[in-house]
């Protein structure tokens, strides 16, 4: 179950406005398990999205995707799952990564996303690697 957020929240959730409830993670990286395993002390981590009608909902979902074609794969099958309320980042190579290549940035995921009903409302880094863009429900913004 997960606990309410204090004092001893992670500073990443915090960047990433985390409030509460259960946080989905998918397609992260392993270098990112050590970050998960914190998460995983404070709050509740699910692996999948809760299957429609479950009365867990995912408040906070962060999709780790390196390519278009995985942003193009990854992202339609989540898009009923995410709400007007729903905290909803994607997450990207930097171009400055020296791990990864990547055919996409903030801008390119933008223009991907926008198609699919959302907007996107604010970028931060998650690492020297990796940055995120959070997006929200298109009129939401």
């Amino acid at each position: 179950m997960a606990r309410e957020k204090d004092d001893s929240m992670d500073a990443l959730l915090k960047k990433m406005n985390y409030k509460l409830g259960p946080i989905v993670v998918l397609g992260a990286p392993k270098e990112f398990g050590p970050i998960l395993d914190g998460w995983k002390a404070e709050v509740e981590v699910l692996q999948k999205l809760p299957a429609a009608g479950n009365e867990k909902k995912a408040v906070f979902i962060l999709v780790f995707t390196a390519s278009k074609a995985e942003v193009m794969s990854k992202i339609p099958s989540l898009a009923a799952g995410i709400g007007p309320s729903t905290v909803f980042w994607v997450a990207f190579p930097k171009k400055t990564s020296p791990k990864y290549s990547s055919d996409i940035n903030r801008d390119v995921l933008w223009k991907l996303m926008e198609p699919l009903g959302f907007s996107p409302n604010r970028n931060v880094a998650i690492d020297e690697d990796w940055s995120a863009l959070r997006f929200a429900v298109k009129g939401r913004v």
